[in-house]
This record gives C-alpha cells, sequence and structure tokens, in this order.
C-alpha cells in the first residue's frame, strides 16, 4: 500500500512522466541536469520544497560533499547521492559505497543514491551488515509499474520519513527478506530450536525442513504484476488484469487486427489511429487515468461523424496496440483504466509505434 495520499500521489505520478518523456528524447544527461530535471521534480513532488529542506552540495566531511541533503528542523535526514543519468548504465556497488560514506560521516541514517530512474535506498543503521544487506529497496521508474514505484517511493515522503513509517517498513523489509533466506537455507540452530518445541509430536527433522521450504510461498510478498494462476479465457482483450504477456505477440495480435477493419469498414481508415493517438493524448493531459470511453468520445468529437461503436472499437485497438508496446499500463487498483507511460506527445508515440511494427514485422 502506498504511503502517499491521492495528491501527492498525482504529483508524483506527473512527476515520473516527464521522466519517462525526457528518457524518450535523450540518450543521456549531464549530472546537472540529471539532478534539475529528474531528480529534483520526484523528491519535491514527494513533498521536499523549500530552502528549509533541501540543500544542494551539503558537507558531510571528511568524506566530502553530498549532492543533495533533505532537512527536518533543519537537521538531515536523507542523503541523495546524483549520478548521470545515461541509457543503459546501471549504477554500481563503488557509487553504493560512496553514497553510504556521506551518510556514516555526518551520522544520518537515510541515504540514497539514484540516476533519476534508478533509485536504490540504503540503511546506515545497519552499518554492521554487508552493503548489499544494507539496501532498503531498489525500483526503476521506468521498468516498474506506478504502483510499485509508488510503494517503494512513497517511503521517502517527507511525511513518512518524519513520522517513523519509513523506518518500520525498512524494518519489516530487513526482517521478512532473512526470513526467507533462512527458511531456504535453515541454519542448524534453527532445525534444532524448532525440533526441540516439537519433539513432543515426534515430528522428525525432515518433516521440518519439508514445512519451513513449503512456508517460502507464505513469506513472499505478493507482487501488482504477478500472473494469476490458469489462463484467462478472454485473453488480452481483460487490459485490467496485471498479467504478464508476450508484448511482442498481442502487439502482433492487435496491428494486424486494427488493419483488416480498415478493409472491412468504409468509414474506417487507417488515418483513425493517428487521429486515436490523439485523442489519447488530448485526455491524457487532463487526467493521469483514463477508459475506453473517455478516448472513444474524445475519438468521435475529433472525426464528427460514425457510431459509438466505431469509435469505442477504434478506442480499443489503439490501446491494446499502445499497451502491448509499453506505452501505456493498467491501473490495478481501478479496473478498466489506464495510463500513459509517457508524455502525451502522439509524434513521439507513434514514432515509438512504427519501430515497434518494423521490430515485429
Amino acid at each position: 500500500m502506498s504511503a502517499l495520499d491521492t495528491e501527492a500521489t498525482n504529483r508524483l505520478r506527473s512527476a515520473i512522466r516527464k521522466v519517462r518523456g525526457i528518457v524518450s528524447r535523450v540518450q543521456k544527461l549531464t549530472e546537472a541536469d540529471t539532478i534539475l530535471h529528474m531528480i529534483l521534480p520526484t523528491l519535491q513532488a514527494l513533498g521536499w520544497q523549500g530552502f528549509e529542506h533541501m540543500r544542494t552540495e551539503y558537507p558531510a566531511q571528511p568524506a566530502g560533499q553530498v549532492d543533495i541533503a533533505l532537512l527536518c528542523d533543519n537537521k538531515p535526514v536523507l542523503f541523495v547521492e546524483a549520478k548521470s543519468f545515461k541509457r543503459g548504465k546501471n549504477l554500481n556497488p563503488k557509487e553504493a559505497k560512496q553514497t553510504v560514506d556521506y551518510g556514516t560521516a555526518a551520522g544520518v541514517q537515510w541515504c540514497l543514491l539514484t540516476n533519476g530512474i534508478v533509485y536504490q535506498l540504503y540503511n546506515n543503521e545497519w552499518f554492521k551488515l554487508p552493503l548489499t544487506q544494507r539496501m532498503v529497496f531498489e525500483t526503476n521508474v521506468l521498468e516498474d509499474t506506478f504502483v510499485v514505484v509508488e510503494q517503494k517511493l512513497g517511503l521517502l515522503s517527507m511525511g513518512s520519513v518524519t513520522d517513523g513509517t519509513l523506518q518500520k517498513q525498512a524494518q519489516v523489509q530487513y526482517a521478512t527478506r532473512m526470513i526467507q533466506e533462512w527458511i531456504k537455507d535453515p541454519p542448524d540452530k534453527l532445525i534444532e530450536c524448532l525440533h526441540g518445541m516439537l519433539a513432543k509430536a515426534g515430528i522428525p527433522r525432515q518433516i521440518i525442513l519439508e514445512v519451513l521450504k513449503s512456508a517460502i510461498s507464505l513469506t513472499q510478498p505478493q507482487r501488482d504484476d504477478q500472473k494469476p494462476p490458469g489462463k484467462s479465457k478472454r485473453g488480452p482483450l481483460r487490459y485490467h488484469e496485471p498479467v504478464r504477456i508476450d508484448a511482442d505477440n498481442i502487439f502482433v495480435q492487435r496491428w494486424s487486427y486494427f488493419e483488416p477493419i480498415v478493409d472491412r469498414e468504409e468509414h474506417l481508415f487507417l488515418g483513425s489511429f493517428e487521429t486515436a493517438l490523439d485523442a489519447v493524448c488530448q485526455v491524457a493531459r487532463k487526467r493521469d487515468s483514463f477508459d475506453i470511453a473517455m478516448i472513444a468520445s474524445a475519438f468521435g468529437k475529433k472525426v464528427g461523424g460514425g457510431s459509438m461503436g466505431w469509435w469505442t472499437k477504434v478506442a480499443t485497438h489503439t490501446v491494446g496496440i499502445l499497451w502491448a508496446i509499453g506505452l501505456v499500463e493498467v491501473i490495478i487498483t481501478r479496473p478498466n483504466y489506464f495510463a500513459l507511460t509517457v508524455e502525451p506527445d502522439p509524434q513521439v508515440i507513434m514514432h515509438k509505434v512504427r519501430e515497434a511494427a518494423e521490430t515485429v514485422a
């Protein structure tokens, strides 16, 4: 569940869309531009605004200066170390160590490493643990759904940091992770302890091991995009279901299904797809999410003719194509609602659609 209220969620989604729009147009940015155009808008959407809550080039002697410090009551509570965005370049352990070193030097518990796309949060309170185990979470604003990003970045909101929500969730996540590891490969002391507790019932060690391993599924957190068991009889038309599918295959189905309609109905022509994109973008500029009826209505006003059935058919297949290539995502908490994952620019979207069409042709 997200730690953000509706207004904050909308602000964060808007910031993420802007980031996705920037990334769709450039291959790399300088560190300064990454901070200015990608990181700061995201932090501001999370409530960190104004001189009293945000400083740059903050001293963390003797380690140096951290790029951004987030403050409460004039004290730093979270350090942000920024790295320049470059397509295909990942964050590395050396950069993570640099980030936590700043926190150690200044006595700051929470340290965030980011390139504007990937966010890694570390807890310096766990200084006795290896660096990899100090990571509280990692999220990628391009690859993860809005829901997942909101759940994780929402913990960095000013309210979550100051009211203890971040601290509690970090402890829960670490405990869950360690328990899962212990269950997968239980230490002898745990086995002996359980064996002693169950001795009166005569439960053998092997049974205890089997039960522990079967309990792994009970300790796994439910993912928002986890594929449900079985196969939907209605197939890909059920857009609201968070189901993993072969995107290329579905794209071919959507695109090839759109074209026969062009030949079959005299009022429908391929240009309708571009008009439908305009309708999608028009609605997306005004709303964070939309359904098929909204797109159909906007499309109908643009073409000025035809029936609601035709408009809905065009809208359905247009959204289907965009969804199949990752330009639209489902809103899991609102069945049948969608959101663009890129800036609502029809020219940019059409370019990506044509690229995808050439790839799967």
